[in-house]
């Protein structure tokens, strides 16, 4: 990881994500939507948030950080075997429930490293961060409301979610760095957030969500991919 305000963020801003999206992958295996292609990302996914939580903790700047890291990479040790399991043995509200504590400490760093006095680089990477996160977040909502059911608090959880992403994404659009490069970018994630809109809108109508599904995952994949860019971009771009 490089050294930084921007990098730190942008490193802390991946972990949540990592674990939404471990998540969903996982119930995209077991629900069979494009499941060769979801079984490579998953071991990817969980190969990235073993490096990350072992830099992060490395570069703790405070013991109430280090202390957050301890805990996320003993909770990670305990829930990765089960979200790694496939077929899945694990009932998925369960499964759901030791994602949500994993996401919810991982988020929990990204808060304690952020720094008040930063400047836009790195408020920016941060935002990106966000988009990236929520996008993931947004497909697991959907992967595991197919698989469980719906209910008031997924369907709470997703609206959320849509809301901070939609926030996040028209924050950067109306602030693109000039020169960065940043903007292409983002008027790619403004074009497929149209379509993970509408995927999601079928997705309450249909009678066989396979279809439905399989846009959610292409389009959130496409939305990780290019915000992934956007933070990398900003990372790079003087203040």
């Amino acid at each position: 990881m490089k050294a930084g305000a921007p990098a730190l963020a942008n490193a802390a801003s991946r972990q949540p994500m990592l674990a939404e999206r471990a998540a969903r992958l996982h119930a995209q295996v077991v629900r069979g939507v494009l499941a060769p292609r979801a079984r490579r990302s998953l071991d990817i996914t969980l190969a990235e948030f073993d490096s990350g939580v072992k830099d992060l903790l490395a570069a703790a700047v405070s013991a109430e950080v280090r202390e957050n890291y301890r805990m996320l990479q003993l909770l990670w040790q305990d829930y990765r075997p089960h979200v790694a399991r496939l077929p899945g043995s694990d009932a998925p509200e369960k499964l759901s429930e030791r994602s949500e504590e994993v996401v919810w400490i991982a988020a929990k760093g990204a808060r304690l490293l952020r720094d008040p006095a930063v400047d836009a680089q790195t408020v920016n990477v941060r935002l990106a961060g966000v988009a990236r996160f929520q996008s993931q977040r947004i497909a697991r909502a959907h992967f595991f409301t197919a698989w469980i059911g719906r209910s008031d608090r997924r369907e709470a959880e997703l609206e959320t979610a849509s809301r901070d992403f939609r926030r996040a994404l028209d924050t950067l659009l109306a602030t693109p760095a000039d020169g960065s490069g940043a903007a292409a970018e983002l008027q790619l994630a403004e074009n497929q957030s149209g379509f993970l809109a509408q995927a999601g809108r079928d997705l309450k109508t249909a009678r066989d969500p396979a279809t439905g599904l399989e846009a959610v995952a292409k389009t959130c994949d496409n939305i990780l991919e290019v915000m992934d860019r956007v933070a990398t971009l900003y990372e790079a771009w003087p203040a």
